[in-house]
């Protein structure tokens, strides 16, 4: 075979991915495949209808336009960009970890009715003792200093919080909430129910730090019956954050791990 009758017969070859079966459509050399679909579209396999076939065709034209803007974008060197390799490399470093902390995880063993019944017992603001409060918080942004916060609580008043604030030119909003005790951390739970209605404590979550004061409270727990599954589901969801953290610790252990001077750790001994 001649080399131009070889390119030509690699060329056909390459371009000869037809769609059936598995594969729903086809992009030039890219196939998008039922199981891309169904993830983009958030569709199930057995799930039917009109509402499914309208999400399925919104989610195969964003498909196709999301390959056809990859092959633009090689064609145009983007995927030699330093940017782009700097944050593949983040993609597959976050996908990979995601990927080994599934792994780590694995299926932890049941609880048995003991260890769910002493859990129940150690954990009442998730129980029985769960309450909903009545707040009234003031939010600001997380400071970066954790001196800032305790400093504003210990003036045990949200006015006079509030006049530090503004007095310090940091924007807050006030206003009022409530909280589940079962949204939060157990031990958090306890150290907040057992606060009398009207002292100032801190909380910080997602970013943002409250200050606030319980204004009222009521019961709220949930059936007894329900008590023993969701007990068992955060029983088996501890015992695998303990494995994973106790895994990734002797992972870094075992890793050669070599610092530059000013970004080393204190407590790195390498």
């Amino acid at each position: 075979m001649s080399s131009v009758a070889a390119a030509g017969f690699f060329l056909l070859s390459g371009c000869d991915k037809q769609p059936g079966g598995q594969v729903v459509a086809v992009v030039g050399k890219e196939e998008v495949t039922l199981k891309e679909l169904r993830a983009e579209a958030r569709t199930q396999p057995d799930s039917s209808g009109p509402e499914v076939e309208a999400a399925n065709a919104a989610a195969l034209k964003k498909l196709i336009d999301r390959n056809v803007l990859a092959d633009y974008a090689r064609s145009e060197g983007l995927d030699r960009d330093p940017d782009y390799v700097e944050r593949r490399r983040q993609f597959d470093q976050t996908l990979l970890a995601a990927l080994a902390i599934r792994k780590l995880a694995g299926a932890p063993a049941t609880p048995s009715d003991a260890e769910v019944e002493a859990f129940v017992a150690d954990n009442p603001t998730l129980f029985g003792g769960r309450q909903q409060l009545d707040l009234e918080e003031i939010r600001i942004p997380r400071p970066s200093d954790a001196g800032v916060v305790s400093k504003l609580t210990a003036l045990q008043s949200l006015d006079a919080i509030a006049a530090r604030l503004q007095a310090q030119g940091i924007a807050f909003e006030r206003g009022k909430a409530v909280l589940d005790t079962a949204a939060v951390d157990a031990e958090i739970g306890k150290q907040i129910v057992s606060l009398p209605d009207g002292e100032v404590f801190d909380i910080t979550r997602e970013g943002s730090t409250y200050f606030a004061i319980i204004t009222g409270r009521r019961p709220a727990a949930a059936d007894r019956e329900a008590w023993k599954a969701a007990a068992s589901q955060l029983l088996q969801r501890q015992r695998s954050g303990t494995a994973i953290e106790a895994e990734v610790a002797r992972l870094r252990t075992a890793a050669r791990i070599q610092y530059d001077t000013a970004y080393k750790p204190k407590t790195a001994s390498s």
